[in-house]
């Protein structure tokens, strides 16, 4: 008994063999064969396995390619009512499952599709009461009826018969998909294989849609040594797009649509397009925030934006990641340690209020605290500098500075907390504001009181010595302390050489000029005559000072303080408002000007000069500006319309834009003894009535090379005027390269 069921089961088992074989293989027919011969001898109305054993049968000669002989004993077992045993229901439903089955092996979708309908009528009528059971079988009719259509579209004769089949194909998957989700691996798999490549993903259903992004990250956990099909990464991340898009959509769950957004970073990663795959793993960890998956993409961007950093730091795209990476490592992760960096470029940016926000998060025990501290007075300044006059935030900005001023001043007597330089410009801000701003002129002389250690550290530490003067003086006089003022002044200049001393106060009547140039800017009338009244009073006591000194080296300068002394006057007679008094200190002005061109006087100019500057010193052009400008405002044309000419092509003006450091920060500015040279030049050959041709392609040379910049912005409306006088051509308005 056992052998013969030993037997029996193995002849059973050859179906199992049989289809494991590939349909070329020769085997598989002597196996079936096998069976068959073994198998057909049960075949009797005596046996109780009889429809185990035609089912089985059936199947064998189904795999022998056998159609007609399937077909046969499946008909009869599903119909003759003269076979016994009776088969069961689910036995009935098996012969004509395999009789579809059958059809389609035989390549008969017309066939098939009958017995389909056939099939699917009787299970109505037949299975109807129990639920389970129905379940079962209508789903394997919905894959029957997938198949019917994958063969048609396979046999079809045109493109579009093809095309329909193959619709029709998915459309039926898709409703079973629907109806039976317990089925979707195997029901996506099977739709994945029939969608055409360029098939819209925005019709498919969204488990279509996820089996394909299943598909993808298979690939992508493809070992790194293989090659990954970059079709199906790409096809992969565009139904994970798709479904993030339909976000709250029918049959998009949050735990799908989590792993879509998780995934995603990965397969842009896997494609090698780093910079999505960063921005799509910051899109994970600003909405997961702090959890466990959310920590994982925030890792994962930070270490693709640090590869991307080394070699294209400064490319846009990479450079809006960094920032981004920042914004989501402090704000959502609290990660303090990058609050330096983000800081450090937003202030770079000139965005000043967020810069201090992220300042202000750098934590206390970071080696850059300080410099953090020092940073974030930087960045209040500028917030400040942004304000209009009148602004009711102004008066805390302020009072914050001087606040955060007098921190960096302790930390200063820390070791290393605080470089001379940080010192010195934190002084000098603050002492400025104290005296422009805040209107405490004490409060600058006090801060500055002990500036000079730190500035006999910097390499340029005289460079700095006119802001100190500036505020000192300006501060001192703002007190009624003239005598004060002119004692700083004295006591500077006699511990430097006389050409140091003279080019640190020309650079101090120059950060006057500026001051001034502002005040005029803010319509600051009162501002603009206190400053040219102390400038007036400094340059006086100064030529006074260096013409009677009995040092030869203070001097040998006493020609450029006169200069300066007439410079001021020069200032002073251009703020007048009364017409007969301006002009009356308009000659006086010129007066000393053309002192200053005497022979001794200009001999006094020599002697200031270095040996390798006297062979080209034929004049002094600050003088020489200084009558040109004069003459122009008192009506002699020729005289000025000469003396800019000269000055200009001998280009002893310098360039239209001139660079300066402010705050240690070079910058370009406008050069306004330019400008005002040009300017002045063309309106004197106009009031003449000469050159006026030669004035127009001189001015057009000016906007065709410098553009918007031509004027600056002290005499840009004045040369528009006179644009809008003599040239109205498009050649004017062509920019610079």
């Amino acid at each position: 008994d056992l052998g013969q069921l030993a037997t029996f089961n193995a002849r059973m088992s050859d179906y199992l063999l049989a289809i494991a074989l590939d349909p070329s293989d020769s085997r598989r027919a002597e196996v079936a064969q096998r069976g068959i011969e073994y198998l057909s001898a049960l075949d009797t109305a005596d046996q109780p396995i009889r429809i185990a054993v035609r089912l089985r049968l059936g199947k064998l000669y189904l795999l022998k390619t056998d159609f007609a002989k399937a077909r046969e004993i499946f008909d009869s077992t599903a119909n003759d009512d003269t076979i016994k045993p009776t088969p069961t229901k689910l036995e009935a439903y098996q012969a004509r499952y395999f009789r579809v089955a059958t059809d389609l092996s035989a390549r008969d979708p017309v066939a098939a599709q009958k017995q389909l309908s056939e099939i699917t009528n009787w299970q109505v009528l037949q299975l109807s009461g129990d639920d389970a059971t129905l379940r079962s079988v209508n789903a394997a009719a919905a894959m029957l009826q997938y198949r019917v259509h994958e063969l048609s579209a396979t046999l079809a004769k045109s493109p579009a018969e093809k095309q329909k089949a193959s619709e029709a194909a998915v459309v039926t998957l898709s409703q079973l998909l629907t109806e039976r989700p317990d089925l979707a691996g195997t029901i996506n798999e099977l739709l994945v294989t029939r969608l055409p490549e360029n098939a819209p993903l925005n019709n498919l259903d969204p488990l279509l849609l996820s089996a394909l992004v299943r598909q993808g990250e298979e690939q992508r956990l493809r070992p790194a040594n293989e090659q990954a099909d970059e079709k199906i990464l790409r096809r992969a991340i565009a139904a994970a797009n798709e479904l993030i898009a339909r976000s709250s959509g029918k049959g998009i769950d949050a735990a799908l649509l989590d792993n879509c957004k998780f995934v995603l970073p990965f397969l842009h990663q896997r494609l090698g397009d780093n910079i999505a795959a960063a921005d799509a793993f910051l899109n994970y960890a600003d909405a997961a925030g702090k959890t466990e998956r959310g920590t994982i993409a925030l890792d994962n961007a930070q270490a693709i934006v640090a590869t991307l950093r080394k070699d294209r730091a400064e490319e846009e795209p990479v450079r809006k990641l960094y920032e981004r990476f920042l914004t989501t490592a402090i704000d959502k992760f609290d990660r303090k340690e990058f609050a330096f960096e983000q800081a450090r470029r937003l202030q770079l940016l000139n965005k000043p209020a967020d810069a201090a926000k992220y300042y202000r998060l750098v934590p206390e025990n970071d080696a850059r605290a300080t410099t953090a501290t020092f940073l974030l007075m930087l960045a209040t300044k500028q917030q400040i500098d942004e304000l209009p006059v009148n602004d009711t935030k102004r008066t805390a900005l302020l009072e914050e500075v001087q606040r955060l001023a007098d921190i960096v001043n302790k930390n200063a007597a820390k070791p290393q907390a605080a470089d001379a330089s940080m010192l010195v410009r934190t002084k000098l801000l603050a002492a400025e504001l104290a005296r422009t701003e805040q209107r405490n002129p004490q409060r600058a002389i006090d801060m500055l009181s002990d500036i000079e250690p730190a500035l006999a550290k910097l390499p340029n530490g005289d460079a700095l010595m006119p802001e100190v003067l500036l505020v000192r003086v300006q501060s001192y006089m703002a007190l009624g302390q003239s005598t004060a003022a002119t004692e700083a002044l004295v006591q500077l200049l006699s511990k430097r050489e006389g050409g140091q001393g003279a080019a640190i106060i020309y650079s101090l009547l120059e950060k006057l000029n500026q001051e001034l140039d502002s005040a005029r800017t803010a319509g600051d009338v009162a501002k603009m005559r206190a400053i040219s009244r102390n400038r007036a009073e400094l340059s006086g006591f100064l030529a006074k000072w260096a013409g009677e000194s009995k040092d030869p080296k203070i001097n040998r300068f006493a020609y450029r303080y006169m200069v300066f002394d007439a410079a001021s006057k020069h200032l002073a007679a251009d703020l007048e408002t009364n017409p007969a008094a301006q002009r009356t200190a308009w000659n006086d002005a010129l007066a000393l000007y053309r002192s200053l061109e005497a022979p001794d006087r200009f001999a006094l100019y020599r002697g200031t000069l270095e040996a390798t500057e006297l062979a080209s010193a034929d004049y002094d052009p600050a003088v020489s500006l200084g009558i040109a400008s004069l003459a122009f405002d008192l009506g002699q044309f020729e005289e000025a319309r000469n003396r800019f000419s000269r000055l200009l092509n001998d280009r002893r003006l310098g360039t239209p834009v001139v660079s300066i450091e402010e705050n240690g920060v070079r910058r370009d500015i406008d050069n306004d003894q330019y400008w005002e040279a040009v300017l002045k030049f063309i309106r004197a050959n106009i009031a003449m009535k000469e050159n006026v041709d030669q004035s127009k392609a001189y001015l057009k040379e000016q906007y065709i090379r410098w553009g918007d910049r031509v004027g600056g912005k002290r005499w840009r409306g004045d040369f528009e005027k006179l644009r809008a006088e003599l040239i109205s051509d498009s050649a004017a308005t062509t920019q610079p390269n």
